[in-house]
């Protein structure tokens, strides 16, 4: 009997071993650092015909956030374009700011944590990102004054950001917000990556990762969800998906509208994949924009 229990604590000693190691693996595969170009001067600062100018903050915790701010310093309103996993402002955003330059925009591409030229260890997954989101707001809303008009908009992981700092305290300038294909969870959409790109199930390595999440990082997957927080919200949300999306499931974008506390409307993008809504068709994207932030009064 002795020697059977000697035999099982060691099986059990390596499993552990085992899935300490491999969590360890995806949880620095998936949430640390492996920054792209950023800010790239490539386009000699500017894109589309505007300007940029850096800006900078720092975040909640002392980090420092980095943005390009296009050239239309006369506007009384400005987009935050909140990138993508693995994304920055600029490769992400650029796309957007010829259709907000039409809209009579300003747009501020910001890196997230972790992200292009802002500072960080580990990515904060759209939880850590909604007080970023935060901070960028009351920046813009300080420098620009009372009667500037802020609007929200962003991508993936980037939109998920969005829809949490919706639950925090923004600024009166802040007006409306656009989420195009978020997440309605942390947790589950990294349930869904495991399974879909290391096939594995959650337990036990998504627990284990969430306690790495924790010490490492900062923050809880499992506590953090989009979808709880869009159920304060005080300001109109535009929620778009593609209906071709593999990587966040179109049902995610239904949890998030039904959830959702304040005015909303919701665009389907038929055939589009994950994060090409605008892509795909880009007249009925910019249409349904225009047409939201007309009815959010911003326009």
């Amino acid at each position: 009997m002795k020697k059977w229990m000697r035999y099982a604590a060691g099986a059990a000693g390596i499993l552990t071993a085992a899935d300490l190691l491999s969590s360890w693996f995806i949880f620095q595969g998936l949430l640390g650092s492996q920054k792209s170009g950023g800010l790239r001067d490539s386009c000699d600062r500017q894109t589309n015909g505007c300007l940029l100018r850096e800006v900078e903050i720092h975040a909640f915790d002392g980090t420092k956030l980095r943005g390009l701010l296009t050239g239309r310093e006369a506007s009384d309103k400005t987009v935050i374009f909140v990138h993508g996993y693995r994304g920055d402002g600029m490769r992400d955003g650029c796309a957007f700011v010829p259709m907000y330059e039409r809209l009579g925009f300003q747009v501020l591409l910001v890196d997230d944590r972790c992200h292009g030229k802002s500072e960080g260890t580990y990515m904060g997954f759209g939880c850590l990102d909604r007080l970023d989101c935060q901070s960028w707001c009351r920046y813009l809303a300080g420098r620009f004054g009372e009667n500037h008009k802020i609007i929200l908009h962003g991508v993936s992981m980037g939109a998920a950001a969005v829809l949490s700092s919706l639950g925090e305290k923004l600024p009166s300038q802040v007006k409306c917000a656009v989420s195009d294909c978020s997440f309605a969870s942390g947790w589950e959409e990294l349930r869904h990556q495991l399974r879909k790109r290391y096939h594995l199930p959650a337990f036990p390595i998504l627990y284990t990762v969430e306690l790495f999440c924790r010490w490492k990082a900062g923050y809880s997957l499992k506590g953090y969800s989009p979808v709880t927080q869009v159920e304060k919200s005080e300001i109109p949300v535009l929620f778009i998906h593609g209906d071709a999306d593999e990587l966040v499931p179109v049902s995610m974008v239904y949890q998030l509208y039904h959830a959702c506390a304040s005015e909303k409307r919701i665009y389907i993008a038929s055939g589009a994949a994950h994060a090409k809504s605008y892509e795909s068709d880009e007249a009925v994207y910019e249409k349904m924009v225009r047409q939201f932030l007309k009815d959010s009064g911003v326009m």
